[in-house]
């Protein structure tokens, strides 16, 4: 057998290992793909068709398409609670960011067992997160 046989057995293979291995990659992506439709797109989906319909006559949602919604939120007397919250998601993302990530890299990057630290660091700003965040609505009132 000669060096160019074996080069294009080399080259028949490789097409059909990276067809296998762009199978494998997309059926493991298929669960989790599945789970971040349902539990994020969709219901992040209805919020905003609801958002532009009105309330019916008995409660619930009558379909429509206004803009009143937005309206009422951005109105003086309501807006309150809407700046509250912004000011606590902004604040609370800027804490775990401030405090979370160089408490993760000095995780990751100090000696012992790579997988461990890894581990650690990835659930570290999640921690620190959940943390803050109670610490942030009890500080505000929106805890008991």
């Amino acid at each position: 057998m000669t060096i160019s046989t074996e080069v294009a057995k080399a080259d028949d293979e490789g097409p059909r290992r990276s067809r296998r291995s762009a199978l494998v990659t997309g059926l493991l992506v298929l669960p989790a793909s599945a789970w971040y439709l349902i539990l994020l797109v969709l219901p992040l989906l209805i919020v905003l068709v609801m958002s532009f319909g009105n309330k019916g006559r008995f409660g619930g949602y009558e379909p429509a398409f206004t803009f009143a919604n937005y309206a009422d939120a951005l109105d003086p007397n309501r807006i309150t609670p809407f700046v509250t919250s912004l000011v606590l998601a902004l604040s609370g993302t800027f804490l775990c960011l401030l405090t979370a990530l160089p408490i993760a890299y000095y995780i990751a990057t100090r000696g012992g067992s790579r997988k461990k630290n890894t581990k650690k660091a990835a659930s570290t700003p999640n921690v620190l997160e959940s943390i803050l965040t109670r610490g942030l609505t009890s500080r505000r009132g929106g805890g008991r």
